[in-house]
């Protein structure tokens, strides 16, 4: 199970990450401009980008 998470916990992150900027996108569209959510948006999308940018640096 350590195996597992150590080999694709970056993958399962980034997927967790993407669902997330996806429902913050749909709230941003559907419900209007709103700073909780855009700020949940710009936090994920950093976060994701971070990871990334650390997974193919090392």
């Amino acid at each position: 199970m350590a195996d597992f998470f150590k080999k694709n916990g970056i993958k399962i992150i980034s997927i967790l990450l993407l669902i997330l900027i996806l429902g913050d996108a749909w709230l941003l569209l559907t419900k209007g401009f709103s700073s909780t959510v855009l700020s949940g948006l710009i936090g994920c999308s950093l976060t994701l980008f971070g990871l990334n940018y650390f997974k193919n640096r090392s």
